[in-house]
């Protein structure tokens, strides 16, 4: 599932700067580029890179990572949940993980979230030994180890961690021994030791806070419907502690025998796993909400939830006998956790298409064919922080990268890219605007003209023709077929000047 056609399809936009942060000459660049220019920790883009080194830079190379941590997430979910409940429901955990359409498209994608996930499933395995063994100083390593390269994975695992440590501080009221103050504090310490060296790049990315783009603003609306796509899953978590505590205590109504009691180290289990779901929500909805950032309830940054729903759902499906006066409640209990599933299940077949539609390679094709020498390309969007080149506030190292990419992947002759900001607004400065476009168009004969998605082409390309002909002093008219070329989500035109 998770190998088939991994190579088969183009690099989109995000997976193209993991390429440009994983292409440096050694892994001290990557390092670099990462706390330079980006928001994302710098650990999968070295094990991208390796993964390059040894098997070529191509597609499959750069998405292999993703791919085999995927797998490696579906047996430390089975691990954890063996650890938690029993083999019956680890396995049914792990069942859920690798059919699960959300984490099959994050394991085919070069980006760090399939590498997330299988550190949160290591870590939430490392909690429960932790707790269990009363802090023994091998669960304490394995935590410390697991827990810190999670954040070197990626940033927003942070509440996830922020759960686990409300878990541990809360364990004794589930009845089992809560580890001594020493190994939680050793546990805890070591997260923040071996995340230590992330603090140049948390610095960077507070010091360009003001100029990130990628946090779109402005759209509450979609944001609060995205919050309330993920409200039935936490429904899910929130009855299955109401559905222990009412059916634990009670005998079935033909006088069977009663439901057992989670033993306490089970309990303090299903706190972590409850927490571990609900913390995260509830920070990032806040964040969307409270700051005007709906980009933070993208199924990306909430693919956190996988760990503690599957494990969630696999104890429950093993949890309850399939006896008389029981059976009817507990297949109504189950529909309604697996209907809670279809949003992030429909989110994430969304978010497939939509990106995988980023047809990069087929553009590149269609101006490879014809290419003529001094021909420049003009590429609007697909870049994280392109404005940002024109707002002044981005770092030199930084500037074209995606066209650099781009000249890597699929442009073989590399024609000379030029970027282009998202929108033609008054945040743009002018000067910086006209230094780093106009000089390229000088005695161009021949400009095409790339771009990401756009909701209105035609309009864009007014705006951008009749720049060039300011700048330039010459017409530029429609040259080629005469018209727009499709190509999923990137749309072409080629512009030829008029004698």
């Amino acid at each position: 599932l998770r190998f088939r056609g991994l190579g088969r399809t183009s690099l989109w936009s995000d997976e193209l700067v993991s390429w440009w942060a994983a292409s440096g000459e050694g892994l001290g660049e990557v390092i670099s580029r990462c706390v330079s220019c980006m928001a994302t920790p710098p650990l999968s883009f070295l094990v991208e890179h390796v993964s390059v080194r040894l098997a070529g830079a191509s597609e499959w190379a750069l998405r292999l990572p993703s791919a085999l941590a995927g797998v490696a997430a579906v047996v430390v979910i089975f691990a954890a949940g063996r650890r938690m409940f029993g083999n019956a429901a680890g396995l049914a955990a792990a069942f859920l993980l690798a059919v699960h359409p959300v984490h099959l498209w994050f394991s085919t994608d070069a980006r760090p979230y399939s590498l997330a996930v299988l550190l949160a499933a290591g870590s939430t395995w490392a909690l429960s030994e932790l707790l269990r063994s009363g802090g023994a100083w091998s669960a304490v390593a394995a935590y410390s180890a697991l827990t810190a390269g999670l954040l070197h994975a990626q940033f927003i695992f942070v509440p996830f961690v922020l759960a686990q440590v409300l878990t541990l501080l809360l364990a004794g009221r589930c009845g089992v021994p809560r580890p001594p103050v020493s190994r939680i504090a050793a546990a805890l310490g070591g997260v923040a030791l071996l995340a230590l060296p992330l603090a140049p790049q948390v610095l960077s990315v507070a010091g360009r806070a003001s100029s990130l783009t990628w946090p779109f603003r402005g759209q509450i609306p979609p944001g609060v419907f995205a919050y309330f796509q993920t409200t039935p899953l936490a429904v899910a978590v929130l009855l299955t502690g109401a559905l222990w505590l009412t059916l634990g205590r009670q005998e079935d109504a033909g006088g069977g025998a009663p439901v057992p009691q989670p033993e306490a180290s089970q309990r303090a289990d299903l706190l972590a796993l409850a927490l571990a779901y609900l913390v995260p929500a509830v920070l990032l909805s806040v964040a969307a909400l409270g700051l005007d950032l709906p980009t933070l309830l993208k199924p990306r940054y909430l693919v956190a939830s996988l760990v503690p729903c599957v494990l969630l759902v696999g104890w429950l499906l093993t949890r309850f006998a399939w006896e008389p006066g029981r059976w009817i409640l507990t297949l109504t209990y189950l529909a309604l956790v697996f209907a809670a599933d279809l949003g992030p299940l429909r989110r994430g077949e969304t978010f497939n298409v939509n990106a995988r539609n980023e047809n990069w390679s087929a553009a590149a094709e269609v101006v490879q064919g014809d290419l003529q020498p001094g021909d420049l390309v003009l590429l609007r969007g697909g870049l994280v922080e392109t404005d940002d080149l024109f707002r002044g506030s981005f770092p030199e190292v930084c500037e074209g990268y995606l066209a650099a990419t781009l000249g890597d992947f699929y442009m073989p002759t590399r024609p000379e890219i030029v970027l282009l900001p998202q929108q033609f607004d008054a945040t743009i400065d002018p000067d910086l605007y006209h230094r780093r476009i106009g000089e390229h168009l000088a005695g161009r004969q021949r400009i095409w003209f790339v771009m990401l998605n756009p909701s209105n082409p035609a309009d864009y390309y007014m705006q951008l023709a009749r720049y060039i002909t300011e700048v330039t002093g010459r017409p530029y008219r429609l040259g080629g077929t005469g018209d727009f070329v499709y190509v999923g989500q990137v749309t072409l035109v080629l512009l030829e000047a008029t004698t």
